[in-house]
């Protein structure tokens, strides 16, 4: 995690100043680079599965949410899945469960670098097919809007 992103936005206090004996849930959030306290629990189980809904409620690819034990330290949580790299876009990859395929829109900046990404997944080619061609319907800007594999093989590209 790049935790010098957050410097300067309180992150001491939120990550170093929880209760003896607590586990910390904090979102952070990589388009503004702010971190907030979500909850401080008893147990590290209590706090993983509420982690677990987050994610499930949170669409959003710019927030994670972390867990801090009472030492400061991230508690790693192990997930099932993989993360497809994006094509053509360096060190950018998405995290899959169990789904096969996945919608990608990619929006590049003036000069053509990466900027951002939104994506979403399905269990079939042309459900993806049909989840990318909404995506660039609501999304003129993007630059590229895709369909990968697991493997990040590109399998349909929008004209």
């Amino acid at each position: 995690m790049k935790e010098e992103a957050f410097l300067g936005h309180h992150w001491e206090d939120i990550r170093l100043k929880i209760p003896k004996g607590k586990y910390r849930v904090v979102m952070l959030d990589f388009w503004d680079y702010t971190a907030s306290v979500i909850n401080d629990f008893d147990t590290l189980e209590e706090a993983m599965d509420f982690v677990d809904e987050l994610k499930l409620m949170n669409g959003d690819p710019t927030i994670e949410f972390v867990v801090y034990d009472d030492r400061g330290e991230e508690i790693h949580m192990e997930e099932e899945g993989l993360d497809i790299p994006i094509p053509g876009v360096e060190d950018v990859f998405i995290h899959i469960k169990d789904e096969d395929y996945v919608a990608v829109a990619i929006f590049l900046d003036d000069k053509g670098e990466f900027e951002d990404l939104l994506f979403d997944k399905a269990n079939s080619v042309e459900e993806a097919k049909d989840i990318a061609r909404k995506l660039k319907n609501e999304h003129k800007d993007a630059s590229r809007v895709i369909v990968i594999n697991k493997n990040g093989d590109v399998l349909w590209e929008d004209e």
